[in-house]
């Protein structure tokens, strides 16, 4: 399957689980298509990860030095834990933060 189209198959499912009321499951998602196009970064910029599930790519400081910095808010905020009730601070949209890390990164690799 083409990268855009396991990135896309990723939020597709975000967004439904999000509309079903199961906010728990789009996180999950929204962080798996942000792993997978910042491995595809790495990978494009010659940048070992091997080791790192989709999560791991996410905190791994020598990745994130790696990256551009206007990814990096969006990285710390698809990272933060969830408190006690499952629930992040307010204002924080996960799956804003990922579709901005997958538009930033596939505009890099595409340029």
């Amino acid at each position: 399957m083409k990268l855009s189209a396991r990135i896309q198959k990723e939020m597709d499912m975000a967004f439904a689980a999000r509309n079903k009321g199961n906010e728990g499951m789009a996180r999950v998602c929204a962080r798996r298509a942000a792993g997978i196009v910042v491995r595809d970064f790495l990978d494009k910029h010659g940048i070992e990860a091997a080791g790192l599930n989709n999560f791991e790519i996410l905190v791994d400081e020598s990745v994130r030095k790696s990256l551009p910095a206007s990814v990096l808010p969006a990285l710390q905020h698809l990272t933060m834990r969830v408190d006690e009730k499952y629930a992040l601070p307010a204002g924080i949209d996960l799956l804003a933060d990922a579709q901005a890390v997958i538009q930033i990164l596939l505009k890099e690799v595409s340029e």
